[in-house]
């Protein structure tokens, strides 16, 4: 029971922590593409709270169940993680910079670490292709219009922008916030 209560504080404080960084985003888009769709930039505030939160947990089984949102958001709202590889490769590159940076930080690191976070991108992304077969328009739902990319270069560093936001607040502001949690809570 105190681990699913602290596993739950360790999701809340990550959530909360990537906030300041996702409004300064949403003003950062907002003032250069002033178009971009209401429900991709949703999908990019799920995005980052769902790396925040998957990156303030220090459990396995726990960071693998809290990757598969991730793994299933990239491919909707990113295309070129539409592609296996894109997002094993995203999915290995985000769980080594993890664990570089658990080294740094006096946290736990290691091979489970590691397996954990990549299987849990895979696992979104096996989602991801479940929903697309039951349902092919799934495919688009929160990809941005036709022509987006050319028209505005800077969405390509969007989804490097939203994993350093969650890094840099999995990093920073998650202990901070926990600390605020658990003083409140006892």
């Amino acid at each position: 029971m105190f681990r699913l209560f602290s596993t739950a504080i360790d999701v809340a404080s990550g959530v909360f922590a990537v906030l300041p960084f996702l409004i300064l985003l949403e003003i950062l888009a907002r003032r250069v593409i002033p178009s971009l769709p209401l429900k991709h930039l949703i999908g990019d505030g799920l995005l980052c709270c769902a790396l925040t939160a998957a990156l303030s947990v220090a459990g396995v089984p726990e960071r693998l169940l809290l990757f598969l949102p991730a793994g299933l958001l990239l491919p909707l709202l990113f295309s070129p993680f539409q592609r296996l590889p894109h997002c094993a490769f995203y999915g290995l590159g985000l769980s080594l910079a993890v664990e570089a940076l658990h080294l740094f930080s006096l946290r736990s690191s290691g091979l489970a670490g590691l397996c954990a976070d990549t299987l849990g991108i895979l696992a979104g992304y096996g989602l991801f292709r479940l929903f697309s077969a039951l349902a092919p328009g799934v495919r688009s739902v929160c990809l941005l219009p036709d022509g987006s990319l050319e028209r505005f270069p800077s969405l390509k560093k969007e989804c490097a922008a939203l994993t350093v936001s969650a890094l840099a607040a999995a990093l920073f502001l998650t202990p901070v916030m926990k600390g605020m949690f658990w003083s409140i809570l006892l």
